[in-house]
């Protein structure tokens, strides 16, 4: 299936420019104004395809799984979306055991360790 993705299309509008004067910089006629243009700019980073809706959300979710980015469905083809980049690390002691670090990133404390209970209680540890 070609889905021709063009991944990072980068739009940028600009607003006609302005005068405004930065005060204290030197200038010729000494009025300690130097002028400046200010220009604003929106950003946008997008996917675009020719392919299916339904086959471009099985490719995103694809690409999302493997990068860890849990989602919730809200309505069709619109998602929430958790990227969580921590994942249990394995580590071995000097006496030959090896230990499971797992790490509680935001969240309440309590919540934290209940699911630990219930974790170690699945692997039949507790």
């Amino acid at each position: 299936m070609d889905m021709s993705f063009n991944h990072f299309t980068l739009s940028e509008s600009a607003s006609p420019s302005t005068w405004n004067y930065l005060p204290g910089s030197n200038d010729s006629q000494g009025s300690g104004l130097r002028p400046y243009y200010r220009v604003e700019r929106k950003w946008a980073l997008v996917l675009q395809s020719r392919a299916q809706p339904r086959a471009i959300l099985i490719e995103v979710l694809k690409a999302l799984k493997e990068l860890n980015v849990y989602w919730k469905k809200n309505v069709d083809y619109n998602m929430k979306c958790s990227w969580c980049p921590g994942f249990p690390q394995l580590y071995k002691t000097r006496d030959g055991k090896y230990l499971l670090d797992m790490q509680r990133v935001t969240g309440p404390q309590l919540l934290f360790l209940e699911f630990c209970v219930a974790f170690l209680t699945n692997l039949r540890v507790l």
